[in-house]
């Protein structure tokens, strides 16, 4: 049985990889695409003053600093992506230890624990959490919840809005872990209908292995039809060639084969000298009828059944039968009338 414990760092460095991997690329694209997304601004928040500037050191010199009630107006800047920071002094951040059962479903558990946990309503606050550390031995989950005044972020917000540009991300300076929390709008853990961080990892990633997947579908698709366009042109000739004496040696196997079955099925002929050396001379044969095996004789004779025994010993025929037989007056009265069936022998 599969150990939660165990496998969940794993899979927790498998997506950290994967992100940072998705990150570099769009990052790649982006400074190709967009020139302006080149620079690294960052927006440093404390409790009165906004500091903005060029790269993540709080000590650059600033390019704008403002008080943060100053709402504008102010000189446009380049558009660029601005990740705030604020300083922890106006955050609340807090370790909560809960019981590693409750990792599956962790957003729930955290969301019912937040009216205890923060000074203000949830609904007030942008918060999110990110797990600290995993305790296999005491089966506890550390987990490390940060929040802000919803007002405060959007007074960031504002501000960098009305220089031009855009909040890329919204986090609490400090250390690394507390550095990963991300408190943009979109992401508020009081919302019991947001997707957690592993269901946008997953959606995120199963989204680029179908494009990956389409893309390589479509590549392949398109050279194999190449491919076999090519082996047509190349073998178009010689293949047609091939079926047409094919298809003549057919004709001509056939032709050999209507040779053999006549050769080896007696004639009309052959049949009727048969039938007159067997009856002799004192029987009469009126009608002589042959369909393909089938063979039917009207005649007259003395003794219908002496015809029956004499072409019954023919190695023409088989199944010879008397099927009716009568007397007839006038000249042939001393006669009967006959009628014989017999079924043609093939020849071995």
């Amino acid at each position: 049985m599969i150990r939660v414990p165990s496998v969940g760092p794993r899979v927790t460095r498998f997506f950290s990889w994967w992100r940072s991997q998705l990150a570099g690329a769009v990052s790649d694209i982006a400074n190709w695409a967009l020139p302006g997304l080149r620079r690294q601004l960052t927006a440093f928040v404390s409790k009165d003053t906004l500091r903005l500037v060029e790269g993540s050191s709080p000590e650059a010199s600033p390019l704008l600093s403002c008080a943060r009630a100053v709402h504008g107006p102010f000189e446009k800047m380049p558009p660029a992506r601005v990740s705030i920071v604020f300083d922890p002094d106006i955050a609340f951040v807090q370790l909560l230890q809960m019981p590693i059962a409750a990792l599956p479903h962790l957003d729930g558990a955290i969301a019912l624990q937040l009216p205890k946990l923060l000074p203000m309503e949830p609904h007030a606050l942008r918060t999110d959490f990110v797990v600290d550390s995993i305790d296999t031995d005491a089966g506890v989950v550390t987990v490390r919840i940060a929040a802000l005044k919803a007002s405060d972020v959007e007074e960031a917000e504002q501000i960098i809005k009305s220089l031009g540009m855009t909040a890329a991300s919204i986090q609490v300076r400090g250390t690394e872990s507390t550095r990963s929390l991300h408190l943009s709008s979109h992401r508020m853990i009081h919302s019991q209908h947001d997707l957690s961080r592993w269901d946008f990892r997953l959606l995120v990633s199963a989204a680029v292995l179908s494009v990956v997947a389409l893309l390589i579908i479509c590549v392949e698709g398109y050279r194999a039809d190449h491919e076999l366009a090519r082996a047509i042109d190349l073998v178009g000739p010689e293949a047609a060639a091939v079926l047409e004496r094919r298809q003549h040696l057919f004709e001509q196997l056939q032709t050999l084969q209507n040779i053999s079955v006549s050769e080896h099925n007696p004639t009309a002929a052959a049949i009727l000298s048969e039938v007159s050396t067997r009856i002799g001379h004192e029987n009469w044969v009126m009608s002589f009828e042959l369909k393909g095996y089938e063979l039917r004789l009207i005649g007259f004779s003395q003794d219908p059944a002496t015809v029956v025994a004499s072409l019954s010993g023919s190695t023409l025929l088989t199944n010879v039968a008397l099927h009716s037989s009568m007397s007839t007056g006038g000249q042939q009265k001393a006669r009967e009338r006959f009628e014989v069936t017999a079924t043609v022998r093939p020849r071995a």
